[in-house]
């Protein structure tokens, strides 16, 4: 963990310096983790019911920091794509309120689990090895927002939705749009996470013809891979299965964002008149 000041696009597009401790005043969004005290032991992992996975080695400070700023108190946290640790805090008015903790710090503290083989060299079209649910920042890749008749504003950008409607990235992203449409020509969702990593939803009838035999081909061999590891892989597959069950999609790995566009995970845009709550979904 860094306790740096972090630089953020907030409302209007106005850049804000935000320190350790201080209300974050971008969307509540990002990679859900938590920290929990259990039979004496310090825990910090991801869980998704009854599945629950502990970080392993332990990230004693990142752990130490995110209840400092909860004072004291166990629970949920979010990582955003631009590695700022956030999470939320109840006021005096019971209110719940968004508190920036201090930047991800992936080079000396890493979130790492044994049960996923989040290391693999990953390449375009195999299967996503990472937390296949609640893990990145979601946003949505439309055909429509990459033609070159969209009105100037929406052109090229990603987009958001959630209950309070539909939020755009601030900046313009047409590689990536390009890159994923590619593959999946009618669109949909994908995911940034706190490392860069880019993944995607992809239903076998929405795979790009092109891509079909080399994608599949490579995902049988990961799944062959993992069945011959036996238990040491049985959470690994558990989660692809249910993912797939869950949403009738492959979780598919597309790439990093330092390589396209700007290099850098988009901020969303939103005016102080339309301000987005948290939302989470798959």
């Amino acid at each position: 963990m860094i306790l740096d000041p972090m630089e953020v696009v907030g409302t209007d597009g106005v850049k804000i310096e935000v320190k350790p401790g201080e209300e974050w005043p971008c969307p509540y969004r990002g990679s859900g983790y938590s920290t929990r005290w259990v039979s004496g032991q310090e825990i910090l992992g991801w869980r998704r019911d009854p599945l629950q996975m502990q970080a392993a080695p332990h990230p004693q400070h990142m752990y130490e920091e995110v209840r400092r700023v909860k004072n004291d108190r166990g629970g949920s946290f979010r990582i955003t794509a631009h590695g700022a640790v956030i999470t939320k805090v109840q006021d005096e008015h019971d209110e719940w309120i968004a508190k920036y903790v201090g930047l991800y710090d992936e080079k000396n503290e890493p979130l790492t689990f044994e049960q996923l083989d989040t290391q693999s060299d990953l390449k375009l079209g195999m299967y996503w090895t990472g937390l296949p649910f609640d893990h990145g920042d979601r946003w949505t890749v439309s055909p429509s927002l990459m033609h070159s008749n969209t009105a100037k504003e929406y052109r090229y950008r990603l987009r958001w939705e959630n209950p309070m409607g539909k939020y755009f990235s601030t900046r313009k992203y047409p590689e990536l749009g390009y890159r994923c449409l590619d593959i999946r020509p009618s669109g949909g969702r994908i995911y940034i996470t706190e490392s860069g990593s880019i993944w995607m939803n992809i239903p076998d009838e929405g795979m790009a013809s092109h891509y079909r035999k080399d994608f599949m081909k490579m995902q049988r061999e990961q799944i062959e891979k993992f069945q011959a590891k036996g238990d040491r892989a049985a959470a690994q597959l558990r989660l692809l299965h249910e993912r797939v069950l869950e949403t009738n999609c492959r979780p598919i790995f597309v790439g990093q964002i330092e390589d396209f566009d700007h290099g850098e995970p988009p901020w969303t845009s939103f005016s102080s008149s339309r301000i987005p709550t948290d939302y989470t979904d798959v």
